[in-house]
């Protein structure tokens, strides 16, 4: 027993039954296979979900946009707090 741990060599492996490649490989497969199944779902929901958070978002910019564009007609002081307001709106870049 000294002589195999000295050598490396694992005397339980030594005892059990040789693995078929084959079997080994399709195992290997089966697992990854049901891997990918799990997170698959996971990942796809996820890019869903930001997806629609984007949308959600660029639609309430442009309502938002919308509203205060149809605030600023006919209103001569509207050059003076335009920059006020898109700031305050967090839509600076439309200014």
């Amino acid at each position: 027993m000294w002589l195999a741990q000295d050598r490396g060599v694992d005397l339980a492996r030594l005892g059990q039954a040789p693995v078929d490649p084959i079997e080994q490989i399709q195992a290997q497969a089966r697992q990854q296979v049901e891997q990918a199944r799990q997170e698959e779902p996971q990942a796809l929901y996820a890019q869903l979900q930001q997806a629609q958070e984007q949308q959600s978002g660029q639609r309430m910019s442009r309502s938002l946009s919308e509203q205060i564009t149809k605030f600023a007609k006919g209103k001569n002081y509207w050059p003076q707090i335009e920059n006020e307001i898109y700031a305050a709106a967090n839509l600076a870049g439309n200014a």
